[in-house]
């Protein structure tokens, strides 16, 4: 919630620390959810709801019934944000914790709140951070850090000694980190150089399917 309210620059009541992992109406709602409170014909509804979280009209702030509720964000237009916020796969996907068929080293780090799919596999020192969803197959190599909020979707791969940065989407079948067309020529004669520098990816990116970020020279 406080992560929410510090994104959108909201002012909020209640418990900032409680995580939030989708968003829906005010009859659907549970616990983990963030709904929203734009009139005040809905307040019957609110008062049965048990959402965790609820953006709420300013105009409405001082008008609020009794509830259940943990927490309320208080905003001009709620719909604004939840539209922003329910486009974002990192808060529509409610699974948490790690599949059973999945392989992953002794040594790799799994932060709190993530979800680990089928048949992954995160090799030697990789680190995965906090509240991360990871969907079948992807491949996390060594050394690999994957920050906090990301989502690699079906069949990525993350080659040895990258980083990723935090709030990142790498959708389906992209390959990071595979060695770039690195020759020289001698005698008539191709020569691979080793590619042995990586690729970094900052905060807040998305990259499109299929994309491929093959890792620096040096």
């Amino acid at each position: 919630v406080k992560e929410i309210a510090e994104r959108f620059s909201l002012s909020f009541d209640g418990d900032g620390s409680l995580l939030i992992r989708g968003v829906a109406t005010l009859s659907e709602a549970d616990g983990s959810h963030l709904s929203f409170l734009a009139s005040a014909k809905y307040f019957t509804a609110l008062q049965k709801t048990k959402a965790g979280a609820v953006l709420c009209s300013l105009s409405l702030k001082e008008h609020i019934p009794s509830n259940s509720v943990t927490a309320f964000l208080y905003c001009d237009n709620p719909h604004t944000i939840l539209a922003t916020l329910a486009g974002e796969k990192k808060l529509i996907h409610d699974k948490v914790g790690i599949d059973s068929t999945a392989v992953i080293a002794t040594t790799a780090v799994i932060g709190k709140g993530s979800y680990i799919g089928p048949f992954c596999h995160i090799d030697e020192n990789a680190r995965v951070g906090e509240n991360c969803v990871v969907f079948s197959r992807v491949f996390i190599g060594e050394n690999v850090t994957i920050g906090d909020n990301c989502v690699l979707h079906p069949q990525v791969v993350v080659e040895h000694d990258c980083i990723i940065g935090n709030h990142v989407a790498v959708h389906a079948g992209t390959i990071i980190g595979a060695d770039g067309y690195g020759y020289y020529q001698e005698n008539g004669q191709h020569h691979k150089i080793p590619q042995i520098g990586i690729v970094e990816i900052g905060d807040h990116v998305e990259i499109g399917a299929n994309t491929t970020i093959d890792r620096g020279s040096l």
